[in-house]
């Protein structure tokens, strides 16, 4: 590439750039972490599905709800240990399973409602948590196809609009000039 085709893709970018939508927070927000992926990170779905395992490896080994997230949530490092003891100190408290699952973030919900649905049923618990474990992790590998193939869809215009003009500024423009000076003087 030329440097004419170099100059002429480094202005399209800077135009594609300008025109992108402001949406408030600057030009160039796309290009900065999200506060959302930060707390995405802190409580991860596959952090949740492993404390499920755990809970269902304590509940299996004859453990009562309480004392298997108690004894979970002590094991576990971060955010995760720290959600597992609230609802445990709301079990002690005396809070129904609803409530005391209530203070911790929904992600959650899927661990809570499994528990909830084998206490409604009088079956053993542990069953439901590896199957809501099983659930959890395969609702986030869909949504990080779903990530993934967006992210496919982004790349596309950037790529577009610097490798396009370039290509035909070094490889087109300079042929159809070639043939009209041999056109204008044969």
């Amino acid at each position: 590439m030329g440097v004419a085709g170099a100059a002429l893709s480094a202005v399209l970018v800077a135009a594609a750039l300008w025109l992108l939508p402001n949406t408030g927070q600057g030009r160039r927000q796309w290009l900065r972490p999200k506060k959302t992926v930060r707390r995405r990170a802190q409580t991860r779905v596959v952090d949740i599905a492993i404390a499920a395992d755990l809970l269902a490896l304590a509940l299996h080994s004859g453990c009562g709800v309480l004392e298997a997230v108690e004894s979970v949530g002590r094991r576990m490092d971060g955010t995760i240990g720290e959600h597992l003891l609230t609802v445990a100190h709301r079990y002690r408290l005396g809070m129904s399973e609803e409530d005391a699952w209530a203070g911790v973030p929904p992600a959650w919900g899927g661990v809570a409602r499994a528990l909830r649905l084998a206490s409604a049923a009088g079956i053993p618990p542990a069953a439901t948590l590896d199957q809501a474990a099983a659930d959890l992790r395969r609702a986030e590998d869909h949504r990080i196809e779903v990530e993934t193939a967006r992210l496919g869809v982004r790349i596309v215009l950037p790529l577009g609009v610097t490798f396009l003009p370039a290509f035909v500024a070094s490889t087109i423009v300079p042929v159809v000039l070639a043939l009209g000076a041999q056109a204008i003087h044969p």
